[in-house]
């Protein structure tokens, strides 16, 4: 009974990128869970890096550092270009410069189609 109480006073689950509150689904092996938004936001990235740096889908998670992944400059500014035009953004170099990891990228434009759609 202790358990269900505990769960009861935490509240809803809430997406651990974006605050968001409601159903959460798992997006990626190691078992990270995100709401709807932050979800297909990071399935689009990881389809799409996968893609360009011919890596398996599974070797690109939340916590992956993207110098890690051996993105030149070149390969950041692309990616850039087709997030912007993918979900019609426009991305500050200042942005970039400060992701880390893919969760930072995912958490970035998650935030950013929330103002714009306010």
């Amino acid at each position: 009974m202790t358990d269900s109480l505990s769960a009861a006073e935490a509240g809803p689950p809430r997406c651990p990128l974006c605050g968001r509150v409601g159903l959460l689904a798992l997006v990626e092996p190691s078992g990270a869970a995100l709401c709807a938004r932050c979800g297909e936001v990071f399935l689009w990235i990881n389809e799409h890096l996968a893609r360009e740096l011919r890596r398996k889908k599974e070797m690109i998670r939340l916590t992956t550092e993207l110098r890690k992944l051996g993105l030149d400059s070149l390969d950041v500014v692309e990616v850039v270009m087709d997030l912007e035009e993918e979900y019609g953004v426009s991305v500050p170099d200042d942005v970039v410069q400060g992701w880390v990891t893919i969760a930072d990228l995912v958490r970035w434009i998650s935030e950013d189609r929330d103002a714009d759609a306010a």
